[in-house]
């Protein structure tokens, strides 16, 4: 059966445009395209939600898909593509947002958000400033709904930056500050 996995994922990674792929992944139904998606590398992941190239609408149809295929999948794609060079996935619906605000997120993803927020912060760039407001509705919602304010600490502290206690002060006043965006899971 893994052969037959690995013959299934070989004849359609190379499709060009995520849309593309994620038809061709749900044509082999559920069970196949999770053993697919759960066997893509960290690079080939990359080119499918960082690879944005005007399909930022079908990237996002793509995750939506791989929620109910593959938490676990979901999750690692989400990490991947919250990206410093590409920034964050943006698209009609927001509803991988909608799910960063709706659900406990996996400690590795608040981790990449939590260093998107600091690297921008260092460097702040006009570009990404929509980007911070996103990220600020998903720290406060994981602070706020799911108590995680300690992971938050944790992680600042593990990150041993010589401004940690700015960083702090600036996200507890980022959590007070009102949600700019509303997201609905569809």
């Amino acid at each position: 059966m893994k052969d037959d996995i690995s013959k299934i994922k070989d004849s359609i990674i190379g499709e060009i445009w995520t849309e593309d792929f994620h038809h061709s992944l749900a044509e082999y139904g559920p069970e196949v395209a999770k053993q697919v998606i759960e066997s893509m590398s960290d690079d080939e992941i990359e080119i499918k939600v960082n690879a944005r190239r005007f399909q930022e609408d079908y990237i996002a149809d793509y995750l939506r898909y791989l929620w109910d295929i593959s938490k676990k999948s979901y999750w690692h794609h989400i990490y991947i593509s919250i990206d410093e060079r590409a920034g964050l996935l943006w698209n009609d619906h927001m509803n991988h947002f909608a799910k960063m605000c709706n659900n406990k997120i996996p400690k590795k993803v608040l981790k990449k958000i939590l260093r998107f927020y600091i690297s921008f912060r260092k460097k702040p760039d006009d570009f990404f400033e929509n980007d911070i407001d996103l990220i600020s509705c998903v720290l406060k919602a994981q602070i706020k709904t799911f108590g995680r304010w300690k992971d938050v600490e944790n992680i600042l502290e593990k990150f041993d930056l010589e401004d940690s206690k700015q960083f702090k002060k600036d996200i507890k006043a980022l959590i007070k500050s009102e949600c700019q965006y509303q997201f609905h899971e569809l």
